[in-house]
């Protein structure tokens, strides 16, 4: 990926994953992407502090996720990283929808119709209409 920053920030968010914070986990990424990453960026010290502290406040036991972390934290991203080049991911964003690489936009809404189009019966929530602005790429993933 792109360097320290991003690999303690990958073992964590694999960590809350592997120790069954499913909930918590979305609440989590939505609040890290807001407000940690930008005031964060690139500052591996200012991201394990406020991660612990957005952990603690969704509900996550920080201290768990951070003894993960140190113990399994290689390994748990060694196998994320192992399924994304079984179904042929070479970089970022790639979404794959059973097994398919689906290439769409980057909106909420066209990531949403590409998902729900997997579906034989979409559920409800596919009738809901999101955000169709897009984001343009930055870096070189």
């Amino acid at each position: 990926g792109h360097g320290d920053f991003e690999e303690q920030q990958n073992k964590i968010q694999a960590c809350i994953q592997n120790l069954g914070y499913k909930t918590e986990y979305w609440n989590y990424a939505e609040q890290f992407v807001s407000d940690i990453y930008p005031k964060c960026a690139g500052d591996i010290d200012c991201d394990l502090e406020e991660s612990t502290k957005l952990m603690d406040s969704v509900g996550i036991n920080s201290k768990a996720v951070l003894i993960c972390v140190d113990k399994d934290g290689e390994s748990l991203l060694e196998a994320d990283y192992n399924k994304a080049k079984e179904v042929g991911v070479t970089g970022s964003p790639t979404l794959v929808i059973n097994g398919a690489k689906a290439s769409v936009s980057r909106t909420a809404e066209a990531y949403k119709q590409a998902i729900c189009s997997a579906y034989e019966n979409a559920p409800a929530t596919c009738e809901t209409e999101l955000d169709s602005t897009g984001s343009t790429a930055s870096g070189n993933c």
